[in-house]
């Protein structure tokens, strides 16, 4: 095989999607803990209000308040952590870009990513899996780590079309097509 490579660089839009994709895919923020967290922040909301209300000397009055106060309070709290807990995996991806150029070239046996200040080299056994999306193309190398996310408007040099083909080609069943578009998925 001729090695095929790309020169490309990270992308807003694609450092986006792959942070979702990588969200959805290891479930660093598993149901389990968001519940207890918002179960947590619910409790004490309550009690909060319920001594509030418990010193209000006309109880009819304030009751309905109360309760309405207290339900909008609860689902601002779950809104304020979902945003919160999906931007700071954002920050994750933004802060591991670079504004330079990198490089993807695929080989017969393994795969070799480079920047101006490091080298990697993985064997496509080695690679869990790549799951493309509408702008990236996430290569998820070792669990637990950050994917490598090739965005495919910011290629330079090369086609994003025949890159995705051969790595297809060598991955097969373990390529994955995900269609995400403004973080939701279709």
């Amino acid at each position: 095989m001729t090695p095929y490579g790309i020169v490309y660089k990270d992308t807003v839009p694609a450092l986006n999607e792959g942070a979702e994709i990588w969200r959805k895919k290891t479930g660093i923020i598993s149901r389990k803990y968001f519940i207890i967290a918002v179960l947590l922040a619910s409790l004490s909301i309550v009690a909060v209000n319920l001594i509030i209300f418990y010193f209000r000397e006309e109880k009819e009055l304030y009751s309905t308040a109360t309760l309405f106060l207290t339900v909008t309070e609860i689902i601002s709290v779950i809104f304020l952590l979902r945003s919160a807990l999906r931007k700071n995996i954002k920050n994750v991806f933004s802060t591991s870009s670079s504004k330079g150029l990198k490089q993807a070239v695929l080989r017969e046996y393994d795969v070799e990513f480079s920047t101006p200040y490091s080298k990697s080299n993985y064997f496509y056994e080695e690679i869990e899996g790549v799951i493309e999306g509408v702008n990236s193309l996430c290569i998820i190398v070792e669990k637990g780590n950050l994917p490598i996310c090739i965005s495919k408007s910011g290629i330079a040099k090369g086609e994003a079309e025949k890159f995705s083909s051969v790595l297809k080609e060598k991955i097969q069943g373990r390529y994955f097509y995900e269609s995400i578009t403004g973080g939701k998925s279709l």
